[in-house]
C-alpha cells in the first residue's frame, strides 16, 4: 500500500492543519511518520533481526530475546516475571508476522499517534498489548474456549495494533482506504470490522490461532476503552526522564527523612531512659544508638 493510494491521508491533510489530542479537532496526517511510529518499527525489527540470529543457535539460545520475553500466564504471572507482559509485544514468530503487524503500525499507529500526541501514544500502544496479554492468560485458565494452557507462549504486536485499529473505527471510521492492486475502496470501519469479525470467528470456530485471537480482542478492547476515555492517559505527559528523575529523588528524600526522624525519636526515648536510670542501664545496641547519633552531630 503507497500513500499516494490512500486517499483517505490527502482528505484528512488537506481538512486538517495537524495539531494532537487536546489540540481541538482530529490531526492532520504528515508525508513522514510520526516519532514515536517510526521509533517502534525499528525498535521492532532490530529486535527480530537479534532474535533470528541467537534462537536456535548452539551457543546463544538462552540469550535470545523470545527466550528471555515471551509471554505465557506460567511465566509472566505465575511466575512473577512481569517485564513478559511488556518485552513480548516487540516478539515475532516469523518474518510474515511481523511484517503484517509493522504494516498494521504504519497504517493505523500513525494515526492514533497523531491525534493523541507521542507520549500517549506509547502509552496507548503498550497498555493495548498488556490488555491483550492479560486475557490470553485468563482465557488460558480455561483450555476449552481457545486450546492454550497457562504454558502456552505469546508474541507479537498484534494486540498493540489491533487496539490501534479499534482506535482509528471510532475517530476515523468513515475515511476511505485504498489498497494498491485492488480496485475496491474500503472505510477504516469497514477494514477494522473485518479484522475483529475474523478473530471473533477464530475464537468460535477453535481455529489453530484462536489463543492469538484472544489476545488481539483484547488489545482492541483497551483501545477501544481508552479512546472513549482519554483522559485516563493524562500521566503519560507527564512522563519524562527529567520526572522521573525528580520522583526518585523526591522518594530518596522522603525516605531519608523518615529515618532522621525515627533515629531522633530513638535518641530522645535513649536519653530519657538515662535520665530516669542512669547511662549504665543502657544496652549495647542503645550505647551504638547513642554514640552514632553523638558523631552524626559533630561531623555536621
Amino acid at each position: 500500500m503507497g500513500s499516494e493510494n490512500r486517499d483517505y491521508l490527502r482528505q484528512e491533510a488537506r481538512r486538517f492543519g495537524g495539531g494532537g489530542y487536546g489540540g481541538g479537532g482530529v490531526p492532520g496526517v504528515s508525508a513522514n511518520l510520526p516519532p514515536m511510529t517510526l521509533w517502534l518499527l525499528v525498535i521492532n525489527v532490530a529486535v527480530f533481526l537479534v532474535d533470528s540470529v541467537l534462537t536456535g543457535s548452539t551457543r546463544g539460545d538462552w540469550a535470545s530475546p523470545t527466550w528471555l520475553g515471551r509471554f505465557s500466564a506460567e511465566q509472566g504471572i505465575l511466575g512473577f516475571q512481569a517485564w513478559r507482559i511488556l518485552t513480548y509485544q516487540f516478539l515475532h514468530g516469523g518474518f510474515f508476522h511481523l511484517l503484517f503487524n509493522m504494516i498494521g503500525l504504519w497504517i493505523f499507529g500513525r494515526l492514533m499517534e497523531q491525534w493523541w500526541g507521542s507520549k500517549r501514544f506509547l502509552a496507548f500502544y503498550l497498555l493495548c498489548g498488556v490488555g491483550g496479554g492479560l486475557l490470553f492468560a485468563a482465557v488460558s485458565a480455561f483450555p476449552a474456549i481457545a486450546f492454550i494452557t497457562p504454558e502456552t507462549p505469546l508474541v507479537g504486536a498484534s494486540a498493540c495494533v489491533l487496539g490501534s485499529v479499534a482506535g482509528c473505527m471510532v475517530k476515523y471510521g468513515r475515511e476511505p482506504i485504498g489498497f494498491m492492486f485492488i480496485p475496491i475502496t474500503f472505510t477504516i470501519l469497514m477494514l477494522g470490522g473485518v479484522y475483529i469479525f475474523l478473530d471473533v470467528l477464530e475464537v468460535l470456530a477453535g481455529g489453530r490461532s484462536a489463543g492469538s485471537a484472544v489476545a488481539h480482542l483484547g488489545g482492541a478492547g483497551v483501545g477501544y476503552l481508552l479512546i472513549q476515555k482519554p483522559k485516563w492517559l493524562d500521566w503519560a505527559d507527564r512522563v519524562s526522564p527529567s520526572a522521573i528523575q525528580s520522583s526518585i529523588n523526591e522518594g530518596r528524600y522522603e525516605k531519608k527523612r523518615q529515618a532522621e526522624a525515627a533515629t531522633e525519636a530513638e535518641v530522645d526515648r535513649i536519653l530519657a531512659k538515662v535520665a530516669e536510670k542512669g547511662l549504665q542501664s543502657l544496652t549495647r545496641k542503645e550505647k551504638k544508638t547513642l554514640n552514632q547519633a553523638t558523631e552524626s552531630k559533630q561531623a555536621g
